[in-house]
């Protein structure tokens, strides 16, 4: 899947031991944190926030210790969109 959107802000993230980078993208009205993991936090290097983008995803849903369930949005690629 693809979604598409213009950086508002990328941060780093440290869970248990774990590095990430949170894309913060914005189209319209419409936010979304999207996680690059492992490798693929180097594909970030040649972005920047206010570029429009698109990112390919995929989806991880989990259930927590406590029964709540959530969805992860995990980048596999990114590219700039030609304006």
């Amino acid at each position: 899947m693809e979604l598409s959107g213009k950086i508002d802000c990328i941060t780093v993230e440290n869970n248990n031991g774990n590095d990430k980078k949170v894309v913060t993208l914005v189209n319209g009205r419409e936010i979304l944190f999207v996680e690059f993991q492992g490798k693929n936090i180097q594909l970030l290097d040649e972005y920047h926030t206010g570029d429009d983008v698109t990112v390919q995803v995929r989806f991880n849903g989990k259930v927590s210790g406590l029964g709540r369930k959530y969805n992860n949005i995990i980048a596999k690629r990114i590219a700039l969109i030609a304006n």
